[in-house]
C-alpha cells in the first residue's frame, strides 16, 4: 500500500509540474502531496472536510458575487466602488454562514451562538444563502454611490450650440442635456428641424450672421460654445461659392467675436476631412497640408486658420474636428456626407440609386454617436487645443456600400452610374 501511495504522489507531482512548469519544483510538489496524504490518513477525511466547510462557506458568497458583478459590469462601467461595496456586504453576511457551519467543538461557544442568532434574521440564512439579500443591497448602494460621485464630477455649465437643430448638433444637445448642462440652441432652421431640439434646451431662432448674436449670447453667458451651424453641402459650394463663404467664414467670424465679447472659455466646432482633397497618402493625419478640391473644403481649411489666429491673437482656445463621413438618425439627404441617408431614403421609397463616378471612391463612415462622444471628451479636456481627426481609419467604397444594402434590403433595386461631380474627392475621408 505504501509503495502504491508513493507512486501516486510521484505521479501527481509530475502531472502538476507538466501543467504548471513555471511554478514550484517537483520536489516541493512531492512534499506537499505527502503532507496532505498524511493529514488525510491520520486526521481523517471527514474531519478535514468539517474544518474546511466553514472556510468554503466564507469564500463561496464572495466568489459568486464577484462572478455576478463581472457579468453586470456594463451596467456600472466596471467601477471599482461597486465591486468594493457589494463585496463588503457579501463578506459581512458570509461571516454568519461561516460561524453557522463551525465544528461542534467551536460552534458551541456562547459568542458564536449569539452572533449566529443575529444572522438568522437574514432571509435564506437557514439555506446557507444569507448573503444574497445583503449583497443585493450592497450592489444598489454601490450604484447610488457612483451616481452621486458622477453628479459631483460633472459641473453644470451654460453651453451654447449653434446649429443645434441640425443632424450632429441635435445629438450633441441631447448629450449635453443628459449630462446636466443648461443649453441654448441657436439655429435659423434653414436646414435644421425644430422637432429635433431637446425640449429642455432654450431655443433661439437666429442666423449666426445676425449682428444681435453677441447680445443674445451675453444674456445666456455660455462658458463653452459648440459651433455646428454651417453650409455643409459640397455641390452647393461649387454652385454658389459666395454663399458658402458667407455662412462658413463670415458667420464664423461673427460667432468668434461674440465668443470673445462674452468671455467664452473655448469654442469647439467641426472642420471636415474635405480639407485634404485628393491626397494619395493614407492614412490622413492632422499634420498633412490640405489641397481641397471644393470650395466647401477650402472654407473649412480657412476656418482652421481663423481659429488658430483667434487663439494666438486673442486667447480664445479651440478644438476643431475634421469629421469623416458622419451618418446616423436625423441626417438629411444633402451633400456628399449624406450618402447613406440618401441611399436609405431612396430604397425605402423602392427607387433606384445613383452613384456619381465608378463607385470605387472610398469614404470613411463614422457613426454620429462616436462624433458626439469626441465632442463631449473635448469639453472635459480644457487644456486640449488644436485640430483633430474624427474617423474610423477604415475606407468603404460606394460599391461595397451598395453590396451591403443589397444584403439587407428585401427588394431588388438598380444602380445607375453617372458622371462624377465637380469638387467631389475620390480620396478616403
Amino acid at each position: 500500500m505504501f509503495e502504491n501511495g508513493g507512486r501516486l504522489i510521484c505521479a501527481c507531482s509530475e502531472t502538476f509540474v507538466d501543467l504548471f512548469p513555471n511554478s514550484i519544483s517537483y520536489k516541493k510538489y512531492a512534499y506537499a502531496f505527502a503532507i496532505i496524504s498524511f493529514l488525510i490518513g491520520n486526521v481523517g477525511l471527514t474531519q478535514i472536510i468539517s474544518l474546511a466547510i466553514p472556510i468554503l462557506m466564507l469564500l463561496y458568497p464572495l466568489t459568486i458575487t464577484i462572478i455576478l458583478l463581472t457579468f453586470l459590469a456594463p451596467l456600472f462601467n466596471g467601477r471599482q466602488a461597486v465591486y468594493f461595496i457589494t463585496t463588503v456586504f457579501a463578506l459581512i453576511a458570509a461571516i454568519g454562514d461561516m460561524l453557522n457551519t463551525l465544528p461542534e467543538f467551536l460552534g458551541q461557544a456562547a459568542w458564536v451562538q449569539q452572533t449566529v442568532g443575529v444572522y438568522k434574521m437574514l432571509p435564506f440564512f437557514d439555506l446557507g444563502m444569507g448573503w444574497v439579500v445583503p449583497s443585493a443591497i450592497g450592489f444598489v448602494l454601490g450604484l447610488i454611490y457612483i451616481a452621486v460621485v458622477k453628479l459631483r464630477e460633472v459641473r453644470v455649465m451654460n453651453i451654447c450650440v449653434t446649429g443645434g437643430a441640425g443632424f450632429i448638433g441635435s445629438h450633441l444637445v441631447d448629450a449635453l442635456i443628459n449630462e446636466g448642462h443648461k443649453v441654448m440652441v441657436i439655429d435659423n432652421l434653414s436646414t435644421g428641424c425644430r422637432d429635433f431640439v431637446n425640449s429642455k434646451a432654450d431655443f433661439v431662432e437666429m442666423d449666426i450672421r445676425d449682428k444681435e448674436l453677441a447680445a443674445k449670447m451675453a444674456e445666456f453667458k455660455p462658458e463653452y460654445v459648440f459651433h455646428e451651424a454651417a453650409q455643409t453641402m459640397v455641390p452647393e459650394s461649387m454652385k454658389d461659392p459666395a454663399f458658402d463663404c458667407d455662412v462658413n467664414l463670415l458667420g464664423l467670424i461673427n460667432v468668434l467675436n461674440a465668443c470673445r465679447s462674452v468671455g467664452v472659455k473655448k469654442i469647439i466646432m467641426p472642420s471636415s476631412a474635405a480639407v485634404y482633397g485628393d491626397l494619395d497618402t493614407l492614412p490622413l493625419t492632422e499634420t498633412m497640408a490640405g489641397q481641397p478640391s471644393s470650395f466647401y473644403g477650402l472654407t473649412k481649411l480657412t476656418t482652421e486658420s481663423y481659429l488658430r489666429i483667434y487663439h494666438e491673437a486673442f486667447g480664445l482656445p479651440y478644438i476643431c474636428f475634421r469629421y469623416a463621413n458622419v451618418y446616423g438618425p436625423r441626417q438629411g439627404n444633402g451633400g456628399e456626407g449624406g450618402v447613406i441617408s440618401i441611399f436609405c431614403e431612396r430604397l425605402q421609397a423602392h427607387k433606384d440609386i445613383s452613384i456619381f463616378g465608378d463607385g470605387e471612391q472610398t469614404r470613411d463612415f463614422v457613426y454620429v454617436d462616436d462624433v458626439v462622444a469626441a465632442n463631449m471628451a473635448a469639453l472635459h479636456k480644457p487644456d486640449l487645443v488644436g485640430v483633430i481627426n474624427v474617423s474610423t481609419e477604415r475606407g468603404t467604397s460606394l460599391n461595397k456600400l451598395v453590396a451591403q444594402f443589397k444584403k439587407i434590403v428585401d427588394h431588388e433595386f438598380n444602380v445607375h452610374y453617372e458622371e462624377a461631380r465637380q469638387g467631389i474627392s475620390n480620396t478616403r475621408y
